[in-house]
């Protein structure tokens, strides 16, 4: 005959059931519908069952805590990521800028080096004239130049 259930137990729990391995067994005649083990091995597992759930709640709770963790980690990795495209965006613009400003006086500096070369050809045309107090008319150049710039 089969039996019908098995449960850890202590001889004092085994009364009226014999004893085999160190579990209490419930001979088939004795429990015929395998109501008592069933109840026998419920009543055993009961302890087992809260330290199962307490376990369970605990893990549980460490998981949410962790996955907070992950959430307010993944919050400030967004912030920082959000903050880097604002400053790479400045950057770009001031670059940007750098280089309209670059090209500006990479052009004035040519109108500087042309001015300079107007104003020796100036002095030389004057010197070949025999003028040697030209100042008033190379203001007058500056001073045109300035208007029509």
């Amino acid at each position: 005959m089969q039996c019908s259930g098995y449960a850890k137990s202590t001889n004092a729990q085994c009364s009226n059931k014999s004893k085999y391995n160190g579990y209490c067994h419930v001979h088939h005649a004795q429990d015929p519908t395998g109501e008592a083990s069933r109840l026998f091995n419920a009543a055993q597992a009961q302890p087992f069952a809260a330290r199962d759930a307490a376990i369970t709640q605990q893990v549980e709770a460490g998981q949410a805590a962790k996955i907070d963790a992950l959430k307010e980690k993944l919050a400030k990795r967004v912030a920082v990521n959000k903050e880097t495209k604002k400053l790479a965006q400045t950057v770009k613009g001031v670059k940007e800028e750098r280089d309209n400003l670059a090209e500006k006086l990479d052009a004035r500096e040519e109108e500087c080096q042309e001015m300079v070369a107007l104003l020796q050809l100036m002095q030389s045309k004057f010197e070949e004239l025999g003028i040697t107090d030209y100042a008033d008319e190379v203001q007058a150049f500056v001073d045109y130049y300035d208007y029509v710039e």
